[in-house]
């Protein structure tokens, strides 16, 4: 299986998200794919700032999307 990381910025202030930004590397695994959404997210976050980040409540959320199972309804 591949694994593809969306990582997505969001305001609490705003109550709204940024459209998702598609990570460039796919991954072997669901594990490698969660550990590098957590790194990426933090070092996101000190990118952003904290000054920026209190002001505008910021959080990142992201996913780890399985390719094989793109297009399947559930």
């Amino acid at each position: 299986m591949k694994f593809s990381l969306a990582l997505i910025l969001c305001s609490t202030i705003t109550n709204s998200c940024l459209l998702p930004y598609k990570y460039p590397q796919n991954f072997d695994s669901l594990y490698t794919c969660l550990i590098e959404g957590y790194e990426q997210s933090i070092i996101k976050m000190i990118d952003i700032g904290e000054l920026e980040v209190n002001n505008n409540e910021l959080y990142i959320k992201f996913m780890c999307i399985d390719e094989s199972k793109m297009g399947e309804k559930t």
